[in-house]
């Protein structure tokens, strides 16, 4: 039976941990439990509001975020994702689903739902393409 060595497959148990959206856009402490510092890092999308406190009423926004867990330095990262909440895309109908960065080149890729697959530069903030 072939294995799956990947670096974030777990065995055992590991504590839980549960997150809030209430964090602020950028960098913020998180103290992660001991089981988890195994982990560099896992990037996800996610939808927090707030994150354009001047946006214009009639501005047509959303309001996703790369969420980017880092536990080996207790850091959660919350970076905006303007290339597609300012897109004035169909945002019922398209949306990014999963990203994940390359150790090859610190880029992150990632896909969607009716969307093409996507590439963002290391930073995180931009489509690169």
């Amino acid at each position: 039976m072939k294995t799956n060595n990947l670096p974030w497959v777990f065995k055992g148990i590991y504590s839980e941990i549960s997150l809030s959206l209430e964090m602020e856009v950028g960098t913020n402490y998180f103290i992660f439990p001991e089981e988890y510092k195994q982990i560099d890092e896992l990037s996800l999308f996610a939808a927090k509001e707030g994150i354009y406190p001047d946006q214009s009423p009639t501005a047509y926004w959303n309001n996703y975020v790369l969420v980017i867990l880092k536990p080996k330095k207790d850091e959660v990262e919350i970076i905006p994702q303007d290339w597609f909440n300012k897109s004035g895309a169909d945002f019922g109908y398209v949306w990014p689903t999963r990203v994940a960065r390359s150790r090859r080149d610190n880029q992150f890729y990632g896909q969607g739902i009716r969307m093409t697959s996507l590439v963002l530069d290391p930073t995180g903030q931009k489509k690169v393409g």
